[in-house]
């Protein structure tokens, strides 16, 4: 089955709200990793498959270049979520969450 554009907004939707309630619950101030658990925990007891930081091989035109990419959540195999605890967001931010 294939996974649609449609399929992808229908999910996010629920996943922000998930993230809403770690952050109704802590507020600001903490660091990523702590959000990023929060919201692990969250993701699973509204019953999401999430993979929580997942490393990815980097390659460079086919051959591999010794690093790996570690993206905070991966949810259904679909949807990745990189978590920021900023006071506001810079290009670099949209630059990694695009990459």
């Amino acid at each position: 089955m294939e996974f649609t554009e449609t399929d992808l907004e229908a999910l996010k939707e629920p996943v922000i709200g998930c993230a809403i309630e770690v952050h109704r619950t802590f507020g600001p101030g903490l660091t990523e990793s702590i959000y990023r658990d929060a919201l692990f925990i969250e993701l699973l007891d509204n019953d999401f498959e999430v993979v929580r930081e997942l490393a990815i091989p980097v390659e460079y035109k086919g051959r591999p270049v010794g690093g790996t990419l570690k993206i905070d959540l991966l949810i259904a195999d679909k949807l990745v979520v990189e978590v920021k605890s900023v006071d506001m967001l810079h290009p670099v931010h949209l630059a990694q969450v695009i990459t």
